[in-house]
């Protein structure tokens, strides 16, 4: 598993979708913690960035890969999913997506 941070200081302007994740809002604030962005999940980011190794063994070289979670749009009292949802997950490149999934135990493609 990687280690992340979830931090409103990391720098994510630029990025952009790269895939999805289904789960529920309490599920990542489980893994993730609260959102870094907003109070509940109305208005939820969370903004990451993970450690990836770049090998397997006991090297020390590492990249950091930004990632956001976030809604697709606004919702209302009306428009709160009560169960799974799907997640936006942006980031510079596709390991965002692969992060998340990794350190929500899913790997699979969504």
């Amino acid at each position: 598993m990687y280690e992340f941070e979830n931090d409103d200081m990391i720098d994510f302007e630029g990025v952009e979708l790269q895939g999805y994740v289904e789960s529920t809002y309490d599920e990542l604030v489980d893994i993730f913690g609260d959102p870094t962005i907003g109070d509940d999940m109305t208005d939820a980011k969370w903004v990451l960035q993970f450690k990836m190794p770049l090998d397997e063994g006991y090297s020390e070289d590492c990249e950091y890969v930004t990632a956001t979670i976030h809604k697709e749009d606004e919702w209302d009292d009306d428009n709160i999913p009560d169960g799974i949802y799907r997640w936006h997950v942006s980031g510079f490149d596709e390991d965002a997506v692969h992060c998340v999934r990794t350190v929500m135990g899913a790997d699979e493609e969504v």
